[in-house]
């Protein structure tokens, strides 16, 4: 393959990709933000506007690229305006120019950006976001003009299009009219049913904002970390709730705590690290409600104490670095996760989750005053 011939491919591919990737993030935006946002992230981790970073490298390539996104509403405008000035002649009032605009408009916007300055550099930038800027007209004209030719008692049959006769036009308005009732009414309750859910979205909006802040208030003590209340061995009550026992009311699993203490009897810095760590990832199996922001408190904290663990550790040798560090987080999660139940329950709160920024500070306590 020739490689102008393989560079239009490849750019064919690329604009393919882009507007299957918007159409898709956009309605997922809307319809499940959460799910739109992960996808968003998976994609493109660094930006949430740029979905994708491919664009032209020479005036050929863009004006390839501008073909493809204009060569549809140019037909569409033709036909529209054709087939809107035959219908005037036949005495059906409307206006060719009006349709034609609504379609040209777009494509105006297009031709400004490519001749601009800037163009070769920015020409990508319409072409990220060709669903919210260049598909949504095409959609509004494909819906707007087969109505309005509805209304005005047009037909178009085998791609004819002509005024209907009496009788076809009292049945085609019959069946019309029972499919615009239908709609209407199915809109009508979808908007009832979505103030429904903005009101109690309302409602419990106050709760979130408590359960949050709780969330982000909850820290590591110093006497958890000096052994000051250890609570009793629960023994096999310990695994009988997805919860567990925390006899001491620290947030950390009775349980747990203990092993913890167990491992690592003499280093208060390890015990510190992994506590936080512990507590933190006990915190998401005690949430009184979940829904997103609640998740994304406590995966901010989990990220935390995540982070805390290997600052203990020394990074002169890499390699040793993560295998130790792997070692003391996979001991805690070890812990924490051992019943079927607890691992399904984490597995559904995480489903929730958001997009989030890291928090700034990192643990609870200032390790670097422990004696050992």
């Amino acid at each position: 393959m020739d490689a102008p011939v393989k560079r239009i491919f490849i750019i064919t591919l690329i604009i393919i990709r882009q507007i299957i990737l918007g159409l898709l993030i956009s309605v997922l935006l809307l319809a499940l933000p959460a799910a739109g946002l992960k996808l968003l992230n998976e994609i493109y981790p660094n930006s949430m506007v740029a979905i994708l970073t491919a664009g032209p490298t020479t005036w050929l390539d863009g004006l390839f690229m501008l073909f493809n996104v204009l060569w549809f509403p140019a037909f569409l405008a033709v036909w529209i305006f054709r087939h809107s000035a035959r219908l005037q002649k036949m005495g059906v009032k409307n206006k060719p120019a009006v349709w034609s605009a609504g379609i040209v408009l777009p494509m105006v916007f297009y031709a400004i950006v490519f001749v601009s300055p800037s163009s070769l550099l920015q020409l990508l930038k319409p072409i990220i976001v060709t669903p919210f800027v260049f598909y949504i007209p095409l959609f509004i004209a494909m819906l707007t003009i087969p109505a309005y030719l509805v209304f005005r008692s047009v037909i178009w049959p085998r791609n004819v299009v002509q005024p209907a006769e009496p009788v076809v036009i009292n049945e085609f308005h019959r069946r019309v009219s029972r499919v615009l009732s239908i709609v209407i009414i199915v809109g009508i309750a979808i908007y009832l049913v979505s103030l429904l859910i903005g009101s109690l979205g309302k409602f419990s909006k106050a709760d979130t904002e408590t359960q949050v802040a709780k969330i982000h208030a909850t820290r590591l003590m110093l006497d958890d970390v000096l052994g000051v209340n250890l609570p009793p061995d629960p023994g096999v009550e310990a695994d009988k709730t997805i919860q567990g026992i925390d006899a001491n009311k620290n947030g950390i699993r009775d349980d747990v705590e203990l092993a913890i203490f167990k491992a690592y009897p003499n280093s208060a810095k390890t015990r510190a690290v992994l506590l936080q760590y512990a507590l933190a990832l006990q915190t998401e199996f005690n949430q009184p409600s979940v829904n997103t922001e609640i998740v994304i408190a406590a995966v901010q904290e989990e990220d935390r104490a995540y982070i805390c663990v290997g600052d203990i550790l020394s990074r002169e040798d890499s390699d040793k670095y993560f295998r130790e560090v792997d070692v003391l987080r996979a001991f805690v999660k070890n812990l924490q996760l051992n019943t079927p139940e607890r691992k399904s329950l984490r597995t559904s709160f995480y489903k929730q989750i958001g997009s989030y920024n890291s928090l700034d500070r990192k643990c609870d306590i200032d390790y670097s005053r422990l004696p050992d």
